[in-house]
Order: structure tokens, then sequence, then C-alpha cells
């Protein structure tokens, strides 16, 4: 994989579901490109059935994890839904934010930020914007590292991104 999308995501986030189209397209454009999706729900109203027909309903075809606990979103310091962050195999941050500017008009999108960052990786370049603002709905887990003042704790992870999962234990 020359990177990893990792993608907070939640079933009843007004903000995640007017994107989740545009994420089952790129996820189905980009696997053929060497790029690896993978969302994380980490919300604990939801459950693991609810987060599995959400994928099916919106044809993601790219892993769908259920993060029990919160564990990873607390790892990542993931604060809103959806909030992406793209990691090279070795598991450096090159991006971390939004998807657009936009998630409820998407064919008036100017700032494809996750799309630059992505074509920026394919092409050997750097990411123009390598951070952006992401917005959505408040993750809860996010809210205990936030009092405590973490921002952002960065994950080394063996090739090919495997280690997004080890994230758990």
């Amino acid at each position: 994989s020359k990177a990893v999308v990792v993608i907070f995501d939640a079933t009843k986030c007004p903000y995640a579901i007017g994107y989740k189209g545009r994420v089952a397209d790129m996820g189905k454009e980009y696997v053929g490109k060497g790029v690896t999706f993978v969302t994380i729900n980490s919300n604990k109203t939801e459950t693991a059935a609810e987060v599995a027909e959400d994928a099916k309903k919106y044809g993601f075809a790219f892993p769908v994890l259920k993060d029990e606990g919160n564990k990873v979103a607390d790892l990542y310091a993931a604060q809103k839904t959806p909030e992406i962050y793209v990691l090279d195999p070795k598991g450096t941050l090159l991006y971390r934010g939004r998807i657009d500017e936009t998630h409820d008009d998407p064919k008036n999108v100017k700032s494809p930020d996750l799309r630059n960052a992505l074509e920026a990786i394919l092409s050997g370049k750097p990411v123009p914007v390598a951070e952006t603002k992401a917005f959505g709905m408040q993750l809860l887990a996010s809210r205990r590292l936030v009092e405590r003042g973490v921002r952002f704790i960065q994950i080394q992870h063996g090739a090919g991104g495997a280690g997004v999962w080890d994230a758990h234990g």
C-alpha cells in the first residue's frame, strides 16, 4: 500500500452521512492505485450491527471497524466525525483533516483536500496542505483527551499500514 486512509466515521452524524457516497467512490477509485481505505466507528452509541449495516447500505468495499472502548480514537486523538488521517506505509502522518469543505453539496466542492493529498502522495510529491480543520460531530472519546490537553499522538505502524489494526491492543 502506498498510503492508508483512516476515516473516523459515524452512522448517525449528518456530516458523515453527507460524505458517505464520496467516501465509497474514493475507496473504489484509489484501491487500484495502491491506497487502502479503512473506516473506524468509535461512537459508543452505535452498535457493530449498525456499523455493518451502514457500510453495506453505502457500498463500502473496504474494511469497516468498530472501535469498542474508543481505544483507536483516543490513540489518534480524533475529535470529529468524519475526520481523516492519511499515513504512509511506515505510519508517518501525511494528512489530517477534512474530506473537503462541503458535506452537503458534492457538486460544488472547491477544495478537495483529501483527493489533493492522495494525488500528491501518488505522484511522489509533498502533500500541499498537510492539515485542514475537520468539521462534524464531536467524538465523545476525544473529549477525554482534549480535557487533558492532548492534541495529537503520532503512531508508528508496521509496513503496509497493518499497524492500524494493532492500535487496538
